[in-house]
């Protein structure tokens, strides 16, 4: 350490979600703190994450949701810090929220709007930055940590690294973090994949592009059996998913099967913005396309009317605007043939 470092009590190394919060957090309590982000543009993984709306937190998370070889490593910081404490940060913040399934929250517009909260925390904490700016080295020094720069050495009495993992080197992951643990004799278990990506080729992915950011459920109760034929089937509930995708801009699309005895229900059930009588009485017409469709010819509901008249089922539609969409395609169940047991 020398008198020209620059002195303070924290450096925070990755201005990730994490390193933000950190940063935000320890500058709240009168840190003097510096976030280093080598990176030229902040939050991209926040960006990108949950379909570009960014699932900030489940609800229900604790504990018992957490990996780890030690499981009560995460029990103190999650009862000091939980969800739902991060939740009032959004509301203070007043961005818009959803719960998709299961206790996931995504925002409603973009996850932009949570990187310019974090960034705003760290202003309020008065936290310093540099970026783009790389580490070249980092040792221990007169009980003080030393971190080199090429904008300079800085000194701290606490550093944190938060430089994630290695997914997504595109957006800037490297694998700087673990070199680190290593340096100082930290014990490192072998990373392995966890986030891959799904990479179509150019024609699927003009076709599902629009898909990304909606889940699909599938809830079907046991010993389900119909007779059908297997690819009009197919074709009907492949044409009633893409049909209810691409109407859910945001939140889920459910496939139901169940059955009562005399009938199997197979039901297509989206999030999205319903359909007024009007158009209801027009959408299984061949070419016609609704307030709703503003592309393709108007003929993916009138075909699987026809698939649905060709099984010898039928098709019915309930929706109400602003309350979504259900698809429900009535069927025979199978009829179960008793076995003659032989003499």
């Amino acid at each position: 350490m020398t008198r020209r470092d620059v002195r303070y009590d924290v450096v925070v190394i990755g201005a990730g979600a994490a390193g933000m919060m950190c940063a935000a957090t320890s500058g709240l309590r009168q840190r003097r703190v510096l976030l280093i982000e080598h990176y030229p543009v902040l939050g991209e993984k926040i960006r990108i994450s949950g379909g570009g709306r960014c699932n900030f937190t489940n609800i229900n998370a604790g504990p018992a949701n957490f990996l780890s070889h030690n499981p009560d490593f995460c029990k103190s910081a999650l009862a000091r810090y939980t969800p739902r404490d991060f939740l009032a940060l959004v509301e203070r913040y007043r961005i818009g929220y959803h719960e998709k399934k299961l206790g996931q929250l995504f925002c409603d517009d973009t996850a932009r709007d949570l990187i310019a909260m974090l960034k705003a925390e760290c202003d309020r904490g008065n936290v310093e930055w540099r970026m783009p700016c790389s580490v070249d080295a980092i040792s221990r020094e007169d009980r003080a940590w030393r971190i080199a720069t090429p904008l300079g050495a800085v000194c701290c009495d606490s550093i944190v690294v938060a430089t994630g993992g290695l997914t997504v080197p595109k957006i800037g992951a490297t694998p700087f973090g673990y070199r680190i643990a290593e340096q100082f004799g930290l014990a490192v278990v072998a990373p392995s994949p966890a986030l891959v990506p799904l990479a179509l080729p150019p024609d699927a992915l003009a076709r599902y592009g629009d898909l990304a950011g909606v889940a699909v459920d599938v809830e079907v109760a046991d010993g389900l059996a119909v007779e059908a034929n297997r690819d009009l089937l197919e074709q009907a509930l492949r044409n009633l998913g893409e049909n209810a995708a691409k109407h859910t801009a945001r939140g889920s699309v459910v496939l139901r099967a169940y059955g009562n005895g005399n009938t199997v229900t197979v039901e297509v059930e989206d999030s999205g913005p319903g359909i007024n009588p009007e158009v209801q009485r027009h959408v299984f017409d061949r070419f016609y396309r609704g307030e709703r469709d503003a592309h393709g010819f108007g003929l993916g509901l009138a075909i699987v009317r026809e698939s649905v008249r060709t099984l010898g089922a039928r098709i019915e539609l309930d929706s109400s605007p602003g309350e979504g969409t259900v698809f429900r395609i009535l069927l025979a169940p199978a009829r179960v043939r008793e076995e003659v047991p032989t003499a």
